[in-house]
Parts: C-alpha cells; sequence; structure tokens
C-alpha cells in the first residue's frame, strides 16, 4: 500500500457523523420497512384466498411469532409437517446486520414493539417519567435482530434448578447440553467439543473489535479469577465476548433458521400478520387463531397445535386477550376467563447500571471521535473486522457470587466491559437510546469528554424482585401495562452496591489498571452530589437513578409444579387445555444469569423434539428389523430421526 493511499485511509470521520446517523438510520428504516409493507400487501391482495373472507385454511401446526424460539419451531416442524408462521413485522432491515448500529435502532415501530414501563419507585429515577423503555423485536428473527449478539447460556445450576421447579429432569443442564450443542456452530475462545457444538444453524465466533480486551482479563486474574468459558460448566471468572456473528455481522435466527428454507413447501409465512385471539372450544381444546394482516381479519384452523412463540411480553398479552389469565384481572377488562392461570405475574428482567467513566492517561480505548477512520470501514467491508463490529465498545465479559448466592460458582452478578473512550456525543446518543432525561448523561460526561476511558455495566444477575403484565383493556391494539417492581427486594440494591465496589477495587488496586492511569472520574452524578463519591450511600442513590433493564425480560408464562405461579407443565403445554403450547422465554420458571436469547433458541430446538416425539407416538411402531422383514405387516415403522 502507498504512503498516500495509507495517508488517506487514516483519514477521520468527522466527529457529527454519529449523530447524523441517528437521522440516518431511522430514516432508511422507515422506508425500507414501508416498502417491504407495500411488497407483502401486494403478494397479499394476490392471493384469493386471502381475499375470500370466507375461506378458512388448515394447517397442522401454527407458530405464533417468528423471533429467537418460534423460527426455530417453525424450522423444525415444517421439515415433515404443514406449518403456518404468523408474524407482525416483516424481514429484517439490512442495517441490523452491522453490529455498530444496535443502539440506533432501538425504539423504532417498523421493527421495535416500543414497550414501556410503568413510572418506577425505586429504580430508573434518570429516566423521563421514571419510565423504562422494553425494546422488542417485531420482525422475523424477532428481538434477535436488535440485541447486542453476545453469546450467553447462563449457569448450569439455573437449568438444575428449573429441573427442581418442574419437577422434571429433561431440564437439568446435562440434558439440555446436547440442545445448546444442536443450534451451535462454534468458532469461538473455547472450542471445545464436549462442551460446543459445530455445523448447527447459528454462527459463534470471536468477537473480532475487542478494544482493550486484555486489560479486563489480566486485571480479572489479579483480582483473583481465572480466564474460564462463561459457556461451559460456568464458574465465576472472567472471559473474551463470543459472539453470535458471522464474518463480523449479525447472525439472527431469521439468517440461521429462515432464510436458509424460505421456499420450503410445507411451511407458510404470513409476515405483516398480528394473531388477536386463539380458540379454545368447549373442551379447552386450541383449534386455530384469529389474525389481522393488511386490513384483513381471517381465522385459520389448526389440526395439531398451537404455539406461542410471541415472546414474554406478547405472548402473556395474547393468552389474556383469549381469556387465559387470572381471572379477576380478566374480568374486570370485560373478558370471559376460559382458564384462570397466572398469566403475566412471575416477571423478571435483568436490571443493569454502568461504572464509569473510568479516566486513563494513554490512548488504551476506542475514542470515537479520534479511532473511526475510512480504514475502519474498508477493514469492515473487506475483513469483518474494525469499530463497525464493535458492540457500543464492549470486549469483555465476567460473572461473580456476591455475598448473598448461595454458591460461589453460580454469580449473582455479571459484567460487561466496555473499552470505549467518552467520545463528544456519547450523553446525547446515550439519551435518546433509553430514555434519560435530556442533559442528564451529557453533564455527567462533559467534564471528560474526549478522554480514553473505560465503562464497566454492572447487572444484577439473579434478581429477587418480581413484576407482573397486566392488560389495558380488551383491545388488542392497547400496549399491555408493564410493572416490573425493579430494587423492590432490599437484597437487589445490596448485590448491585457490592457489584460496583468490586470494579471500584479493581481500578483502584490492580497493577494492570494503574499502569493506565486509571482512576474513576471525579465529577458525580448531580443527583447524588451531596454524598461522598465513595460512600455506600452514593452508589445506591447512583444505581437508583442510573439503572436500565438489559431487555431480558422473561417468566411470564413459567412452566413449573406450584400452582401460584405455573402456567405451562414441563412439556410446555398450557395447563389444563390441550393443543396449546408455549415456547419463549416466558416458559422459564426463573431467569438464567445471563443473557437469555440463547436460552430462547434453545426452549425452540427442545421444544420442538418434545413435540416431535409426542406425536411420533401417536403412530404404531414397529422395530426396523420386523419393519425391514415384514415380519409385522399391520404397523409402521417412525425413526426418531426423521
Amino acid at each position: 500500500m502507498t504512503p498516500n493511499f495509507r495517508s488517506l485511509l487514516m483519514i477521520q470521520i468527522p466527529g457529527f457523523v454519529i449523530p447524523v446517523a441517528y437521522f440516518f438510520a431511522p430514516a432508511f428504516v422507515y422506508f425500507y420497512s414501508a416498502f417491504d409493507y407495500a411488497q407483502d400487501n401486494v403478494r397479499a391482495t394476490l392471493d384469493t384466498n386471502f381475499t375470500d373472507t370466507s375461506f378458512v385454511d388448515t394447517f397442522e401446526f401454527i407458530v405464533v411469532g417468528g423471533g429467537s424460539a418460534g423460527a426455530v419451531i417453525a424450522n423444525r416442524l415444517s421439515l415433515h409437517h404443514r406449518v403456518l408462521l404468523l408474524e407482525a413485522g416483516g424481514d429484517p432491515t439490512p442495517l441490523s446486520y452491522f453490529p455498530v448500529t444496535s443502539p440506533i435502532l432501538l425504539n423504532l415501530p417498523s421493527i421495535d414493539w416500543q414497550h414501556s414501563t410503568t413510572p418506577q419507585r425505586n429504580s430508573s429515577l434518570g429516566l423521563i417519567g421514571r419510565v423504562g423503555r422494553f425494546p422488542r423485536g417485531k420482525g422475523l428473527g424477532g428481538t434477535s435482530i436488535l440485541n447486542s449478539m453476545i453469546y450467553m447460556r447462563g449457569n448450569p445450576r439455573d437449568y438444575d434448578n428449573w429441573a427442581t421447579i418442574t419437577g422434571d429432569k429433561q431440564w437439568t443442564y446435562e440434558n439440555l447440553l446436547p440442545f445448546f450443542k444442536k443450534l451451535e456452530d462454534y468458532h469461538g475462545h473455547f472450542p471445545n467439543g464436549s462442551e460446543h457444538g459445530f455445523g448447527g444453524p447459528i454462527h459463534v465466533e470471536k468477537l473480532r473489535f475487542a478494544p482493550a480486551s486484555k486489560v479486563w482479563l489480566q486485571s480479572g486474574k489479579e483480582m483473583g479469577y481465572a480466564v474460564r468459558d462463561l459457556n461451559g460448566h460456568q464458574l465465576s471468572s472472567f472471559a473474551p465476548m463470543d459472539v453470535t456473528m458471522k464474518v463480523g455481522t449479525r447472525f439472527d435466527t431469521f439468517r440461521a433458521y429462515l432464510q436458509p428454507i424460505l421456499e420450503r413447501k410445507n411451511l407458510v409465512i404470513y409476515r405483516y400478520a398480528q394473531v388477536i385471539k386463539v380458540h379454545l372450544d368447549k373442551r379447552k381444546h386450541a383449534y386455530g387463531v384469529t389474525y389481522r394482516r393488511h386490513g384483513i381479519e381471517k381465522f385459520v384452523r389448526v389440526q395439531k397445535e398451537v404455539i406461542l412463540s410471541g415472546g414474554s411480553i406478547n405472548t402473556p398479552h395474547l393468552l389474556m386477550l383469549s381469556g387465559i389469565g387470572p381471572i379477576k384481572h380478566l374480568h374486570s377488562k370485560g373478558i370471559r376467563c376460559r382458564l384462570n392461570l397466572p398469566v403475566g405475574q412471575n416477571l423478571l428482567d435483568h436490571l443493569f447500571t454502568t461504572v464509569g467513566p473510568i479516566v486513563l492517561n494513554q490512548k488504551a480505548s476506542i475514542l470515537a471521535d479520534r479511532d473511526v477512520t475510512v480504514e475502519g470501514l474498508t477493514d469492515f467491508f473487506e475483513k469483518g473486522t474494525g469499530p463497525l463490529v464493535s458492540i457500543t465498545g464492549i470486549s469483555g465479559a465476567a460473572g461473580i457470587a456476591s455475598t448473598y448466592s448461595t454458591d460461589r460458582n453460580w454469580p449473582d452478578i455479571f459484567y460487561h466491559f466496555i473499552g470505549g473512550g467518552v467520545h463528544k456525543s456519547l450523553g446525547s446518543d446515550q439519551e435518546k437510546s433509553f430514555g434519560f432525561q435530556p442533559g442528564f448523561l451529557k453533564k455527567f460526561y462533559q467534564p471528560v469528554v474526549g478522554q480514553d476511558a473505560f465503562f464497566v455495566v454492572v447487572t444484577l444477575a439473579r434478581p429477587k424482585s418480581r413484576g407482573e403484565i397486566l392488560l389495558k383493556s380488551n383491545d388488542p391494539d392497547d400496549k399491555p401495562i408493564i410493572e416490573p417492581r425493579f430494587l423492590q427486594h432490599p437484597d437487589d440494591l445490596k448485590v448491585m452496591t457490592q457489584g460496583v465496589k468490586f470494579i471500584l477495587k479493581m481500578v483502584n488496586e490492580t497493577k494492570t489498571m494503574k499502569s493506565l492511569g486509571a482512576r474513576l472520574s471525579p465529577y458525580p452524578l448531580a443527583a447524588c452530589s451531596k454524598y461522598r463519591l465513595d460512600s455506600n450511600r452514593y452508589w445506591q442513590c447512583y444505581i437508583r437513578y442510573y439503572s436500565l433493564t438489559l431487555h431480558h425480560q422473561c417468566c411470564t408464562v413459567s412452566m413449573g409444579k406450584d400452582s401460584s405461579r405455573a402456567v405451562l407443565d414441563s412439556d410446555l403445554r398450557v395447563l389444563r387445555s390441550t393443543g396449546l403450547r408455549v415456547m419463549d422465554a416466558s416458559v422459564f420458571p426463573v431467569i438464567v444469569n445471563a443473557n437469555p436469547n440463547i436460552p430462547s433458541v434453545m426452549v425452540g430446538e427442545k421444544g420442538a423434539e418434545i413435540i416431535r416425539t409426542y406425536w411420533g407416538t401417536h403412530y404404531e411402531v414397529t422395530t426396523i428389523f420386523q419393519h425391514l422383514t415384514f415380519l409385522d405387516k399391520n404397523t409402521c415403522f417412525y425413526s426418531r430421526f426423521t
């Protein structure tokens, strides 16, 4: 490469590009989605069966929601059955494949359900109206088209606990491990064949741009924690990042499970089709659903089962609209109760705060105004590396156990290390993405703008506070009421405070951090400035103001044995009904201690196997020997390998 050309590549991209991106990206998504919707409308109009309101189609299985779990189920079941997949959104926008766009794509109505919480009393006090945003992906791929692509399974004890709660050993980690391996095409940092799978649908690779990752891992070692695979038999430890990407681009469940089979004859996908009711007959058997698509309301009948995979907010919302939920609540909304079950009553989520800026006196982080260059763009398009692969600067992870954890190797605090400095628009960018009060973060970061820095996301991994989801009305277009009750349990704030103190100790005491001149910014958060910066009272105040959902909602349609919380049995069937199952993150009995996207995919794999096994037993089965030798002509051979 000639010196002159090299110098051209090193030209910095002007600082105004980031704010412009926050305008351009939503505009692109709006026009792309409008075009996609119009195309689908034309296709639907040309389908005489769709426009004929008297025509009722029938499928063996109906899957509601083509997200992280629904895409898996539609793929697996349509191999041998006629399946209808109903998805309220369209195809993913091309911008979603650029990891750096993740925070920019949140809260856009064409690809995000734009749910929000009630005003919170104990957390999120720095947000507008104390209301948290709950982004949920709207489109094929679900929230996997919006998330941060962090590959995490959770702790084996999480799943062993599921097995205890459900009374069913099929949910132990050892019994679920084959399904985790089945979904993987693993090319990450820890290629251990006993823990990871190869050749599966979801491509997992090392994060290709991880600024200061070595600093994070070495600091963890100095704190007494080994570098280990957090996705194997997880122990308290530090780790580099594995992500659901391929050559630096997003690898969502649409790309993994649906795109390769779009021409499969057994699979019919209706985009922009919002299901508004599941129909139960007198025997409480699900026999079909009603959906709206392009202004037309249609009923479709099912022969075997309806599978709900709308996610932890939309699935309980649909169940309650269909008369399945708490009887008093349904009656208060004018809905006849068909099944009195605690739908929506076990909402769990990961709350996080951010420690930082941890300012440095060396160029050890990525600073967008300085380091995003033309060369970075060419690196992305030619090699899948560079700043455009960055997930907001996330470079490493760790899990540790607080003194409140019952097991040192069952972490209740999770960390995500961000090797990014304080660029000019950082405060305003985060205010837009997360809904902070105008100026709240801009003022906080202003004294250190332009400096190299680190941040550490501190996550409450095993919260004790539980919330609920309720109906606003019996109108399907009214969004549900979401009451997470963050930090209602006093232990949650104590655990998060311990998590913050651990990071402060790391910054102040490890040689690695000291060698970079690392120190917490001396400028306090304005709302907590009356407290000493190193006091517990300051950090408890800080957490209450600067706290957000990590978008990990779950557990609202839980499986289990406890009648006060269980909606499903351990085979994911809605209790006291037939022909109706749920398969998404809402089925978790309790939250896992890490990002729940891959556990949701696993639930899809496991659930599809449960269904195939169940319907396989409806055939008379002979042995392979008898089948091939015609010794038993009155029965058929059914292979579970099919």
